[in-house]
């Protein structure tokens, strides 16, 4: 069984650079095509590609590797990794199969490596999901011999059973989380991600001539990513703590529960935000069109949608915060005059005051459980 203060291991922070690349592609994807088909390619494959990826979590959390099958573990799912990232631009065309081929790589390491260090219980745990995720990454490699209209659907369908799944699936045995671990190598995934987006505003800027207008803007840029990382970790002492205090089966089962749902809507919120900041630092005083306005919505929706469903595996939180924020983002969306850099500015504000401020009428934490 786990340790319970299990610590991050090195190799798994090196890991971890590959969801880099990741994350990279899916936001190019995005901005070169911003409509509606193409934000279901790149929801869907973040959904398939997250899935997977938090099995590495599990697998990383809930065994004990040893050194020598930590560096198997590295080298086939990076491997994997980088070829499903590689092929996300044309993952609905010519570079599908590689898409298929990456993951059904990714997945038969993962199993493999979760069946041969387990311990009894965490091997009848696994003995149930190993098949179906074989399964699906076979769906998902033939399916990618078909139309791109096809895969998107199939992919879907499977990206859906595949998460939903553990959830109604009777348990045949048990995860033993260790919860430092767990809350840790979530929180630093999420840094990736919102290091990502620093990074992306910082490769539009590098075209740009540096004026003042390019400059404050990529401060406004930083100062967002930080509100959004500070809503994120301003409650990390609690959480830890109630994680803790659970006993074997409720960890279970909130691990199972929220963790996945929680950051993927805040992982697609950060690539949502990364579009439209680099549009904005391209041209800071335009004033942005619609399907910018509505991504740039959503995306600050998202993030703050994804902080208090994590909160609330936790502690009892109201939704006030939310639907504050959710209406009051409402002005910008239907500001289409308002030059991008004030938009920014406004949206900033916005999530401040919705999300951190210690307004007493947005309080949110109630009696815990």
């Amino acid at each position: 069984m786990a340790t319970q203060n299990k610590e991050v291991d090195k190799i798994e922070l090196f890991f971890d650079l590959v969801f880099v690349f990741t994350f990279i592609q899916l936001t190019l994807k995005l901005e070169h095509h911003l409509d509606f088909h193409t934000f279901l390619e790149v929801f869907v494959l973040l959904a398939l590609i997250w899935y997977i990826f938090e099995g590495y979590i599990w697998l990383t959390n809930t065994t004990e590797l040893t050194e020598r099958n930590h560096r198997i573990f590295l080298a086939l799912g990076m491997v994997g990794f980088m070829l499903i990232s590689v092929a996300i631009p044309e993952a609905y065309g010519k570079n599908g199969f590689i898409f298929g081929l990456g993951f059904l790589s990714i997945v038969a390491t993962h199993s493999l490596l979760f069946l041969l260090h387990s311990n009894d219980e965490t091997k009848k745990a696994m003995s149930a999901i190993v098949p179906y995720n074989l399964i699906f990454a076979i769906i998902v490699l033939v399916s990618s011999l078909f139309s791109g209209d096809v895969r998107l659907i199939v992919w879907g369908i499977v990206a859906a059973v595949a998460v939903l799944g553990p959830l109604v699936q009777k348990n045949k045995g048990q995860f033993a989380v260790s919860p430092w671990h767990f809350l840790e190598r979530h929180y630093l995934i999420l840094v990736i991600a919102l290091g990502e987006t620093i990074a992306s505003t910082g490769r539009a800027a590098i075209d740009e001539d540096l004026t003042s207008d390019v400059v404050l803007t990529m401060v406004l840029a930083l100062g967002l990513t930080v509100l959004l990382w500070y809503s994120y970790v301003k409650d990390d002492t609690e959480r830890e703590e109630q994680f803790h205090e659970m006993d074997i089966n409720q960890r279970d089962q909130a691990a199972k529960a929220g963790f996945y749902w929680s950051h993927f809507a805040m992982f697609l919120g950060i690539i949502l935000l990364a579009v439209v900041k680099i549009t904005i630092v391209h041209d800071p005083m335009q004033t942005l069109d619609l399907a910018h306005r509505i991504t740039l919505y959503v995306a600050i929706v998202l993030f703050g949608y994804g902080v208090i469903y994590f909160n609330r595996l936790f502690f009892k939180v109201s939704w006030k915060r939310l639907a504050a924020l959710a209406v009051l983002l409402v002005i910008p969306l239907i500001s289409p005059y308002l030059p991008a850099i004030i938009l920014l500015l406004v949206i900033t504000f916005i999530y401040y005051l919705a999300m951190i401020a210690p307004l007493p009428f947005l309080k949110t934490k109630r009696e815990e459980m």
